[in-house]
């Protein structure tokens, strides 16, 4: 150690009547700053343009033209380093249920994960084609798409999911004709709760149903 002490947050501290060693005493100093500064202030554009020796995991940066703060991560949902927002928590799973006839309810099919659209997800655990919630305050949108090039007026059905605790389940009915038709809720957990996704539809066609989920956590 070229120090001669340590100050009371461990910087290196060096003796008037110390003997100078320049490039060991300003690389100590240069790998201490390095150790302890984790925080950037910029424009988004600034942040934009940081090269990859200029980020790491743990960085913070405060965007001053859109007032948001970042977090650069190791893993950002989709196998690769990137910025997210620590106070935006969501996550986005796709839902596949092939060659459904008219009739149901039908469950949503396959549930999976979609790379790249989750940040701080943690709170949404999927397993055995089920999404588990941990405790607090959410909004859940369900897109479903029949995928019916030319649907006629007979189009009809509805797309929910319902949430143990609540008392009526969140609904959208398709209308005469509809392909496409999205169940929204915001809700309370207590305990950890796994929704139920189904789905109803009537006017021909044994298509491939396919949806998006998006959760959002707020608290």
């Amino acid at each position: 150690m070229a120090q001669d002490s340590w100050g009371p947050k461990h910087q290196p501290q060096y003796s008037g009547n110390g003997v100078p060693a320049d490039a060991a005493d300003l690389s100590q100093i240069a790998n201490f700053a390095a150790l302890v500064g984790n925080r950037k202030v910029g424009t988004s554009a600034d942040r934009a343009a940081l090269g990859a020796d200029e980020k790491w995991p743990g960085l913070e940066f405060y965007d001053t033209d859109t007032l948001a703060s970042w977090l650069y991560v190791a893993d950002a949902g989709g196998g690769s380093a990137g910025w997210i927002n620590p106070s935006m928590r969501f996550a986005q799973f796709s839902t596949l249920a092939a060659g459904v006839p008219d009739g149901g309810p039908f469950q949503q099919g396959t549930i999976t994960k979609v790379s790249g659209k989750t940040a701080g997800g943690d709170f949404a655990t999927l397993a055995n084609n089920q999404i588990t919630l941990v405790p607090g305050l959410y909004d859940i949108t369900w897109t479903l798409k029949m995928n019916v090039q030319q649907p006629t007026t007979a189009r009809t059905g509805y797309v929910q999911f319902e949430v143990p605790g609540e008392t009526e389940a969140f609904r959208t009915e398709y209308g005469p004709g509809g392909d496409t038709a999205t169940a929204k809720g915001a809700f309370m957990l207590l305990q950890p709760a796994a929704p139920t996704f189904t789905f109803y539809k009537q006017g021909g066609g044994t298509p491939s149903v396919t949806g998006t989920i998006r959760i959002r956590k707020d608290a």
